[in-house]
């Protein structure tokens, strides 16, 4: 006989792991106990010949299951006669791990096709292995009476599921059927009940004749379009104000969604988490241009609840765009009162489970073969991150666009979901509400406060309160330190190369950096390198409309702006305000910003003249340059004085392959690909590992450029852009307090 006991960490709390090991060790006849410990663990005491195997299995129990550390150590035989599911140890409440919000899991989705079966189309169906968990939680500990399912007791047979720890419902605190759950309904745009026989199928009815549904999901309300129907989109981009912003897609499963896009990964598309996911849109398509305007790539969901799969599974398409329903600008929604205010819908699918965090779908893309967030919410927030070094009892802000904010612990970093922009004072009270909740079920005193370098940024007058309220100490952190800090943090290096890229930091120096190769070491850093300065005539205006960009960086050339007149066509008031461009030039904020690089380049092939939305142009040269190659390595780097990255060279060469007459997709491809690879170049040069961050750190060319100077790291559990931010203050402010 052979006994060890297993303490083992990942997402192990809350996802019924502890059943999966009582079925397995029963299944290998191991006895012994598994119980939840502190620190969001499981301990396990397993004895019996087959331990072994016992233990290689449990490193493959199935997601949403993840065994990221298992600790074996051997033991002395007790003589247990069964294997049992332990009770909770009382210190797990302290501080233990809030599981996310997980796709509906394919058991439950069985339950829902099966006539059969009690559960049949019941919208709500979950289990321990999926649906809602954050995102109905008042207050720690994890159990149903603190959760938005208080409301709906248990019939005698969920009862009993709840009770069996071999029942894959043990313990989940979310679970219901449709005698005891939460029902559906649907609303016309009065917030009147229509009387239907079959809600979903009525509501799928409407999509499919190119109505504007709205659909309450787990964390917020999205917007159900026909994505076929070009008369739906543009009615829908017309209320909503968002001429030409990508709309999310979601399909009815992985078959559906391979119709549609490339679906190149299809365990990250079926996964517990569902995030949506940047795939290439399938030649020809049958989506109408008006779902994503100007993109190679397509953001696609699975049907993450049982409600959207019955959903779609009803309508013609079987897919649909669904996209956040929120006022421009504002947090989405998760009422009924803010959909119908809002006044884009036609109808309202509604259900009557409260949804108590706000909590976005997340997204991710592959760049240069790295999975990477572009948003870190729904199926990953609230999820610790465990470093390799303690942290202080801190709270940090983030920055201010796409914004997440964080908190702190001995060795963990709770990330918060998704915010938004917090220039909007809604979104901003949204961050405050959340990173107070966390502080409160967490049972913190910060003794710091963290926040962006910059003196404008919202969320630094929040930092600002918050420090006084707690008497805590306020740190400010140089926006892409910060950056290079979040991937230091992840991979626990303590010394690092950044390449940090994107559109707008506050520089040391007073000017817009964005373009920076960094050295940096714990709590300071050195700027080696940087992409060259050029103006951006009106400021804002210039990221607006990017026009002016070009503007700036045609004048640093030494090109004559009256050659350049034809810009004027791309500015909204014409040759008056071209002149106007003209005379700021030699007034104007410098920058170094990739991003608005990217921006002035994106109108100079014709991608792109004006930003409706967060990083549009760059976005739209990455597109133009989709099946591109390399035309030219150039040699951009100038060591004469301060290193700089003569983006002005680069200028140069297009204009001379543009009067070549070179494939415009090519050029665009070959400029993005050497902004990288000089950037790589510099940073190899260091001897250091070399980390990559900043929002336009996404942008394949330019990473494929990088890494074939340097192997450079990009974060993987939090977004490269301002998402990222405050696990970076939060790394930085660690080894200030060391």
């Amino acid at each position: 006989m052979k006994a060890v006991r297993i303490i083992v960490k990942g997402l192990v709390q809350g996802v019924g792991f502890r059943p999966d090991v009582a079925r397995l060790a029963r299944s290998l006849d191991i006895k012994g106990y598994v119980k939840n410990v502190a620190g969001g663990a499981v301990e396990i005491w397993a004895e019996g010949e087959l331990v072994e195997e016992f233990v290689h299995r449990l490193r493959e129990l199935p997601p949403p299951i993840r065994v990221e550390e298992l600790y074996l150590s051997r033991a002395e035989p007790k003589g247990y006669s069964k294997f049992e599911i332990r009770k909770s140890e009382p210190s797990v409440r302290a501080r233990s791990q809030i599981p996310p919000d997980l796709g509906v899991c394919d058991e439950c989705l069985r339950e829902v096709r099966d006539p059969f079966s009690r559960r049949f189309r019941y919208a709500l169906n979950s289990c321990s292995k999926c649906g809602p968990r954050f995102s109905m939680l008042y207050s720690l500990p994890y159990d149903r009476a603190n959760t938005s399912m208080a409301s709906f007791p248990f019939c005698a047979e969920c009862e009993r599921e709840y009770r069996d720890p071999w029942d894959r419902r043990y313990h989940a605190q979310g679970h219901s059927c449709p005698k005891c759950g939460p029902g559906v309904r649907l609303l016309d745009s009065d917030g009147k009940t229509l009387l239907v026989r079959d809600p979903i199928a009525e509501a799928a009815k409407l999509v499919s004749e190119g109505f504007i549904v709205a659909v309450k999901g787990m964390g917020g309300y999205h917007l159900a379009v026909k994505a076929t129907d070009d008369r739906a989109l543009a009615e829908l981009r017309r209320r909503k104000s968002r001429p030409r912003k990508p709309f999310a897609l979601m399909a009815l499963n992985y078959e559906v969604a391979n119709e549609i896009a490339v679906v190149s990964d299809r365990e990250a598309f079926e996964s517990p988490e569902a995030p949506i996911v940047l795939y290439p849109k399938r030649k020809p398509s049958p989506l109408s241009e008006l779902v994503a305007p100007g993109h190679e790539l397509i953001g696609v969901m699975r049907a993450y609840t049982p409600l959207h799969y019955l959903l779609l599974d009803a309508t013609d398409d079987k897919f649909s765009v669904m996209t956040s329903a929120n006022p421009t600008g504002k947090p989405t929604c998760i009422t009924k009162e803010c959909v119908l205010q809002m006044g884009v819908a036609d109808f309202v699918l509604d259900h009557d489970r409260e949804i108590v965090h706000r909590v976005d779908d997340s997204v991710v893309r592959y760049t240069a073969g790295t999975r990477v967030f572009l948003r870190r919410s729904r199926g990953f927030a609230p999820r610790w991150i465990e470093l390799k070094r303690h942290l202080p009892e801190a709270v940090a802000v983030g920055a201010e666009l796409q914004n997440a904010g964080a908190v702190s612990f001995d060795n963990k970093v709770v990330m918060t979901q998704y915010i938004g922009d917090t220039d909007d004072l809604e979104v901003l009270d949204f961050l405050e509400t959340e990173l107070r909740w966390f502080m409160k079920e967490y049972s913190m005193k910060p003794s710091l406060v963290v926040a962006d370098l910059h003196p404008r940024y919202s969320s630094k007058a929040l930092a600002v309160r918050l420090a006084e309220e707690f008497e805590a100490e306020l740190l400010e952190v140089q926006h892409h330190h910060a950056h290079a800090a979040a991937v230091m943090a992840e991979r626990g290096l303590d010394e690092a190369v950044g390449i940090v890229v994107d559109g707008t930091g506050y520089g040391l120096d007073g000017n817009s950096w964005g373009g920076e190769v960094l050295l940096v070491r714990g709590a300071e850093f050195e700027r080696v390198c940087h992409l060259e300065y050029f103006p951006l005539p009106g400021g804002d205006r210039a990221v607006r409309y990017p026009a002016r960009a070009l503007l700036g960086l045609l004048w640093k050339a030494g090109e004559d702006p009256d050659e350049w007149k034809h810009l004027s066509k791309y500015l909204p008031r014409g040759e008056a305000e071209f002149e106007v461009a003209k005379r700021q030039l030699t007034n104007s904020i410098l920058t170094s910003s990739l991003g608005r690089t990217l921006d002035a380049f994106a109108v100079l092939l014709g991608a792109a003249w004006e930003r409706s939305y967060e990083g549009e142009p760059a976005m739209l040269l990455e597109a133009k340059s989709f099946g591109g190659k390399v035309l030219e390595v150039l040699d951009l780097v100038d060591k004469s004085g301060e290193c700089v990255i003569r983006t002005t060279r680069l200028l140069r060469w297009a204009l001379g392959a543009l009067r070549k007459g070179l494939p415009k997709k090519d050029v665009a491809y070959t400029i993005q690909f050497n902004l990288g690879l000089n950037m790589g170049e510099v940073a190899s040069e260091l001897g250091l590992p070399v980390v990559a961050s900043g929002g336009a750190a996404v942008n394949e060319p330019f990473m494929r450029g990088v890494r074939s100077a340097v192997k450079a790291h990009l974060p993987e559990k939090v977004p490269p852009g301002d998402g990222g931010i405050a696990l970076g203050q939060l790394y930085v402010a660690s080894h200030e307090e060391s």
